[in-house]
């Protein structure tokens, strides 16, 4: 993944910044923000001293971010999307490393996966989901591992605990 950030990083560093698009974006974590992100049409909040891009992304999707007033590092809310429209996934940055809440989507617009990012490791409880939606696994992020009590759910859907210990299965 960190490969993908880092050309997607490049791409945006070297597009022609444009101007914001018409429509302000909602509040985040309401349901017209989402609404708002399906449509493709909204700008990011982008913080002050920040100014919001926009460029292709791989595969022929569209990608928004802020940017450092510099353009060197991505900085605040970021957003990409498939090119059929349907949002790819959404989060954000902080001084060049995702960090907060990030959602991922399949191009079917199912969610695949979901959780917090802190300086650019995974941290906290994540989830995820199989491509028809069923539940996959719960797990725990501490110092960017899988550490600590999970479920990992099955094709027919039957829940079973496990332990990781540093990203590995432990006893």
């Amino acid at each position: 993944m960190t490969g993908r950030h880092s050309a997607l990083q490049v791409a945006l560093n070297c597009f022609l910044l444009v101007g914001c698009e018409s429509k302000p974006r909602p509040p985040v974590g309401t349901q017209a923000d989402e609404r708002c992100a399906q449509e493709r049409g909204c700008r990011l909040a982008c913080s002050e001293g920040s100014v919001q891009g926009h460029a292709e992304a791989r595969g022929g999707g569209r990608a928004q971010a802020c940017l450092t007033r510099e353009g060197r590092r991505l900085h605040g809310p970021f957003a990409e999307w498939y090119p059929n429209g349907k949002l790819a996934r959404r989060g954000g940055y902080k001084e060049g490393r995702q960090h907060g809440r990030w959602v991922v989507w399949f191009d079917n617009g199912q969610r695949r996966r979901e959780g917090s990012f802190r300086d650019g490791a995974p941290d906290g409880r994540w989830t995820y989901w199989t491509s028809s939606g069923a539940k996959a696994e719960e797990a725990t992020f501490v110092g960017g591992k899988k550490n600590g009590p999970a479920t990992i759910w099955d094709s027919n859907g039957r829940a079973r605990r496990v332990n990781y210990k540093d990203n590995r299965f432990a006893p």
